[in-house]
């Protein structure tokens, strides 16, 4: 009896997901067609930046150059800026010690983790 009971409750609870599965979806099939487009890499030069259309008061100039691919940036309030790049594994800092508009020296590794894909900056920390 207890044998089938349990055979009786499987077979019950295997009907009630198959009918849920066979619910899902209209039964509708709608052709999708997408493209990608993919923008030529151009150097970013003083000559591109003048193209650039921003408010009055504002210009466009470079902060740092010769860094690839560069993705997502993080500000702190005392303006170190930290990059993640693209295909890099490193965060980077960038420092303006004179507050010039430009970094000084060479960025420095601050962080080593694969596959960051956010930067945050809480309390004076990355």
């Amino acid at each position: 009896m207890k044998h089938l009971l349990i055979a009786s409750a499987s077979l019950l609870a295997l009907l009630s997901t198959s009918s849920a599965v066979a619910q899902q979806g209209d039964g509708t099939r709608v052709p999708v067609r997408t493209s990608i487009f993919k923008p030529d890499n151009v150097e970013a030069t003083p000559a591109r930046f003048g193209v650039l259309r921003v408010p009055a008061g504002f210009k466009v100039s470079a902060f740092a150059t010769g860094l690839k691919n560069a993705r997502i940036l993080a500000v702190s309030p005392d303006g170190l800026v930290f990059l993640r790049g693209r295909h890099q594994g490193g965060v980077l800092l960038l420092k303006d010690n004179d507050r010039d508009g430009r970094a000084d020296g060479e960025p420095v590794v601050v962080a080593n983790r694969a596959g960051v894909h956010g930067l945050a900056v809480k309390d004076g920390k990355l």
